[in-house]
């Protein structure tokens, strides 16, 4: 007897077998996961871009309001940089991503991790137009709120976008754009040594765009659960179930 379950081990067996024999369905499938690493990248850059930003050292520029965050900026003292680089970010972030998860199950995920970038690499240019700590707080959190939409929206569009036996793979290349993103915000110090903090956060805040747009343009909302079996609703319960006669 062919079940609800059977057919639907079968179409999602079906699935894989289609993706395989198609080489421009698995083309397309990494070219969506160097996208979405490109905008991973983007977050964890612009997430700690203002370390550099604040105890950036150079001959004669350590107090030089261009080159440091700190001198730039009234009053911004080690204390009210820690507050400001952790819990004005965590707390809204950590706080906001369990809601960003709920609507990334039920709404488009292209344009949630998308829209969510264009607006997070606003903050990073409202940041270099900064010229007190309140609006550098300001932006700090709001940066915070569209960050926690990424994860949700990323790491659930890999399982549509690649079988079971690819994803591992899949998610260790989006997982390295933590590690990537964390690399250009140290080496980033050489660009604020050129350009200054305020030029600095303007041209990432920018790249952060660029990479968004793409992936609005490129990314598609795959059907979801593709290449898994989903299970048949529960059948309603019967006294016959238990071997009991019904008189």
């Amino acid at each position: 007897m062919v079940t609800e379950s059977n057919l639907e081990i079968i179409r999602a067996e079906v699935e894989k077998i289609e993706y395989a024999a198609k080489p421009e369905d698995i083309k397309f499938s990494w070219f969506v996961l160097l996208l979405l690493l490109l905008v991973q990248i983007s977050n964890q850059w612009q997430r700690l871009l203002i370390g550099p930003a604040y105890y950036f050292k150079a001959d004669g520029k350590e107090d030089d309001p261009k080159y440091n965050l700190s001198a730039a900026i009234p009053n911004f003292t080690d204390a009210k940089y820690g507050v400001l680089s952790g819990a004005d970010f965590t707390l809204v972030y950590a706080t906001l991503i369990l809601f960003t998860g709920t609507l990334a199950d039920n709404y488009s995920r292209r344009y949630l991790l998308s829209i969510a970038g264009v607006i997070w690499s606003f903050t990073s240019i409202g940041t270099a137009f900064s010229n007190t700590l309140p609006m550098i707080s300001l932006n700090r959190m709001m940066l915070g709120v569209f960050e926690a939409f990424a994860p949700p929206a990323a790491y659930s569009l890999i399982p549509d976008y690649f079988p079971p036996e690819k994803r591992t793979t899949a998610n260790a290349v989006l997982s390295l754009g933590i590690f990537v993103g964390a690399g250009l915000a140290s080496v980033t110090t050489v660009m604020i040594g050129k350009l200054g903090w305020r030029d600095t956060y303007f041209i990432v805040g920018c790249v952060g765009i660029v990479f968004a747009v793409i992936a609005m343009v490129f990314v598609r909302d795959p059907v979801r659960g593709r290449f898994d079996p989903k299970k048949p609703a529960p059948e309603p319960y019967s006294p016959m179930d238990d071997g009991e006669e019904i008189v």
